[in-house]
């Protein structure tokens, strides 16, 4: 491959990786053509993105990006795997996938700055999500607000409560 293709392949792929922020690195060449069909469509579904990319155009191509301490885990036959949601999400789809076939292998991530290996991605994975933290956190703040507007609201029920108690009884009196 002369000079300038490799060039304008290492442009391509730090165009294609300049918004990504976090990655997992995974090895499919075990996989079949219809399991890496199968793969694919179900990671495409869930907004996974995959890209086969030789290792030494990618460790260049991500010179002086975030993602450039990926270099680390690209060893052998690599697959990047990304999107838009955050990294434990995008753990938690590949390692679901993984238990379901042995032959996915998991080598490694690039999160929130740090290197992981395929440990880390499954400890990752069994972190909450940024969805969940947030409704973990809304609940949180949700609870002690309603605690307080039941109590604000428990006096007026009481008073409310012995007035029609009080106006019943001077209804059965005056009877």
């Amino acid at each position: 491959m002369s000079k300038d293709i490799k060039q304008l392949m290492i442009q391509s792929i730090a165009e294609t990786f300049k918004d990504i922020k976090e990655c997992v690195v995974i090895d499919i060449s075990s996989l079949d053509s219809e399991e890496t069909f199968n793969f694919r469509e179900e990671m495409r579904s869930a907004s996974i993105e995959i890209k086969g990319v030789k290792n030494s155009l990618l460790r260049k191509a991500l010179e002086g990006h975030a993602l450039e301490g990926v270099g680390e885990v690209l060893k052998g036959s690599c697959t990047i795997s990304y999107g838009d949601q955050d990294s434990v999400t995008l753990a938690k789809a590949l390692v679901k996938w993984a238990k379901g076939n042995e032959k996915l292998q998991i080598k490694g991530a690039f999160s929130e700055g740090s290197v992981l290996d395929a440990k880390g991605v499954n400890s990752l994975s069994k972190m909450p999500s940024r969805d969940e933290l947030l409704s973990m956190i809304v609940g949180q703040i949700m609870g002690p607000a309603s605690q307080i507007a039941s109590q604000l609201t428990a006096p007026a029920s009481a008073i409310a409560g012995a007035v029609k108690t009080v106006s019943e009884n001077n209804k059965e009196e005056s009877s």
